[in-house]
């Protein structure tokens, strides 16, 4: 399985499914530091995409395994957020202060 979803991502580079699902036969076999690097490169192609609620199914096992892969990931979806705001567009609950960004995805997630 797993070099059959290494040919197809050679062919399919950006199929954030295909990523996800190199790593699910990793986690299945206790390979976990691979499966962790095939959700993180899922993940960054879903950020690309503007799918950040298909990033979050990944990132607790990333942040389990990878912290500092979970903050990168974290950081690239607060940044993404960031941009896809329009200017001048005021906070979605006015008068409520603005809460604090985790200290890491792990604390996060």
């Amino acid at each position: 399985a797993v070099a059959a979803y290494k040919d197809y991502i050679k062919k399919s580079p950006s199929n954030a499914d295909a990523h996800g699902e190199l790593g699910n036969v990793y986690y299945s076999g206790g390979k976990l530091p691979e499966a962790t690097q095939s959700y993180y490169d899922a993940a960054n192609l879903l950020i690309a995409q503007k799918q950040m609620e298909r990033v979050n199914d990944l990132m607790p096992v990333i942040a389990q395994v990878n912290p500092s892969l979970a903050n990168e990931l974290a950081a690239k979806m607060a940044q993404t957020d960031a941009q896809a705001m329009p200017a001048g567009v005021e906070q979605a609950n006015p008068g409520q202060q603005p809460q604090p960004s985790p200290q890491s995805a792990l604390r996060y997630y």
